[in-house]
């Protein structure tokens, strides 16, 4: 019995934990930004590429489907990938500590899909940098195929770890060619974005230190700008009620 109390008589601020869409250019550094944050928040990060990845590991029958697009030299449809990220998002963590979603959507099609699923998201955060920063980026991405970690080649870290370094390689999707298809699919997207998330767009550059992107994207995420590891209390409810004179 005191365990119902307790939650109907929880404030409302535990039951809206923030849900936070991060939506960019290739190599905008939304991955990056994404983890930091989630981090920062402790929320629930779901990376759409991660989920992929994870049905086509586990031999299911979605990830079966992707594997057999992805030969034809399709992408995986807006359908497959809205099912991934409309199951993951329902899952308890997501419902409970909030969530922050990266790599979906990647069109209006597929924000629709998110819309009608009615995982709406209480900030949209849009990273911007410029066309060169893009191509210049992608061009110096690598991944290490052991961890799904990405480095730049301008890391200083990886001269320290010549072993690292040695076993770098390039996505398909960074390549020059698949960059210019991308920029063209999220320039395409981006004039909509306003219009789908109405009231809920803050665009922050993405071409600063990494540090100081999250440290503006702090100012105008939900909940307050400020390290919630001990507590989830917005300041707001804070504030001291004044006596009755």
């Amino acid at each position: 019995m005191a365990k119902i109390l307790k939650i109907a008589f929880m404030p409302k601020y535990s039951r809206r934990p923030p849900r936070i869409l991060l939506l960019g250019p290739p190599s905008a550094g939304k991955t990056t930004v994404a983890e930091l944050l989630a981090k920062r928040y402790r929320l629930t990060l779901v990376s759409a590429e991660s989920l992929l990845e994870d049905e086509i590991r586990a031999k299911t029958a979605r990830g079966q489907i992707a594997i057999e697009m992805m030969e034809k030299g399709e992408e995986v449809s807006d359908k497959v990938m809205g099912k991934m990220v409309e199951e993951r998002l329902g899952q308890t963590d997501c419902k409970v500590s909030g969530w922050i979603l990266e790599g979906f959507p990647l069109n209006e099609a597929q924000a629709r899909i998110l819309k009608q699923q009615k995982h709406t998201p209480t900030t949209v955060i849009e990273l911007r940098i410029s066309d060169d920063a893009v191509f210049e980026r992608s061009e110096h991405k690598r991944v290490d195929p052991s961890t799904g970690k990405v480095y730049s080649l301008h890391e200083e870290q990886l001269k320290a770890a010549p072993e690292v370094a040695a076993r770098l390689v390039t996505k398909e999707c960074d390549a020059h060619d698949a960059v210019e298809e991308r920029l063209k699919t999220w320039k395409d997207f981006r004039v909509k974005v306003g219009e789908l998330y109405k009231g809920k767009v803050t665009p922050v550059s993405g071409e600063k230190a990494v540090q100081a992107v999250v440290e503006t994207c702090l100012l105008y995420t939900s909940p307050s700008p400020r390290d919630l590891s001990t507590s989830r209390m917005p300041s707001s409810a804070c504030k001291k009620k004044k006596k009755k004179k």
